[in-house]
């Protein structure tokens, strides 16, 4: 009997890693247009699966030819260079998607976004059962087997996602490093596929991807100031001296933005908010009540040109 390459299973695994932990960053990359409501978390789970549905369709036409490991080495670089592609795409498509409308602009921005990398990745399970199952007596064995690999794997994924990555890292530093991970994988494959061209050039991109997004970082980013988790999101203060701003993000989104020198509010909503003291004779505009506090900007605005206490929930 063929004994099946021992590659095969960790492959899987970390394959089931990237699937969720990118599909949990895309509530993240549409979040600065349509935010996290429910149309976008419908849009993200509605893509991934038709997504993944597809991928599988397509990974078993494609396990039925010949070389499996160079067609899952492709399916792997095709999901890794559009994931290193991402960062330069959204904001294009995101002032694009605006003009559909909520529900349209989200399942479409998802779909361009999401949609192809998980595709390829999806082929990962009938190319990988392919050259697992060696022995019809097994198949049975062998699919129960890869599924729970992958299902571990996307276990692992939710739990980097969640606990480590988003935490530390904004949107595309997140996508950046997931990019890695893929491209990373497909040089692995395409290795152990005898291709040390293809693997070489893939391990080429798997560093260039975070090697970019470090340097923009260094250069455009400035530095943090401070750092926390809250039960509503991770908390970011930063400085960016080439902007001459200070920015509190909440979950990688800039929340509240001040200038360094007087740590005034540049942000258009609190100019927005204040427009309302004008809506009523400034001797009966005594208190106010705000929900949701951010950077604090608008309690201080109000207070100190105004003389009105705001309590804030």
């Amino acid at each position: 009997m063929k004994r099946s390459p021992g590659w095969v299973l960790p492959v899987v695994f970390v394959s089931g890693t990237a699937i969720l932990s990118y599909e949990i960053l895309g509530a993240r990359l549409l979040s600065p247009v349509f935010g996290a409501t429910l149309p976008v978390w419908s849009s993200i789970f509605a893509v991934t699966l038709v997504s993944l549905a597809v991928g599988y369709a397509l990974g078993g036409v494609a396990a039925s030819l010949p070389a499996p490991e160079r067609r899952l080495g492709a399916s792997l670089s095709g999901a890794g260079i559009w994931m290193s592609a991402v960062p330069w795409l959204r904001y294009k498509l995101l002032s694009a998607a605006m003009g559909w409308g909520v529900s349209t602009g989200a399942v479409g921005a998802a779909a361009v976004l999401l949609g192809p990398p998980l595709v390829l990745l999806g082929m990962t399970g009938p190319l990988a059962l392919r050259l697992r199952a060696t022995d019809a007596a097994r198949i049975g064995r062998d699919t129960g087997g890869l599924s729970a690999v992958s299902t571990a794997g996307s276990v692992m994924g939710a739990l980097l996602a969640g606990f480590w990555l988003l935490p530390t890292w904004d949107a595309v530093g997140v996508t950046a490093v997931l990019a890695a991970f893929v491209c990373g994988l497909a040089a692995f494959v395409w290795g152990v596929g005898r291709q040390p061209g293809l693997a070489a050039l893939m391990a080429a991109i798997a560093v260039a991807g975070p090697s970019v997004y470090a340097l923009h970082t260094r250069s455009d980013y400035g530095k943090v100031l401070e750092r926390a988790e809250s039960f509503y999101g991770s908390l970011r203060v930063m400085e960016h001296g080439s902007w001459g701003k200070r920015v509190l993000y909440i979950d990688g989104i800039a929340n509240t933005v001040v200038d360094i020198e007087n740590l005034h509010s540049t942000s258009d909503y609190v100019s927005g908010i204040e427009l309302a003291v004008f809506k009523r004779p400034p001797e009966r505009m005594k208190n106010a009540l705000l929900i949701g506090l951010g950077g604090g900007s608008i309690v201080g605005r109000l207070f100190r040109h105004y003389g009105i206490r705001t309590d804030v929930v």
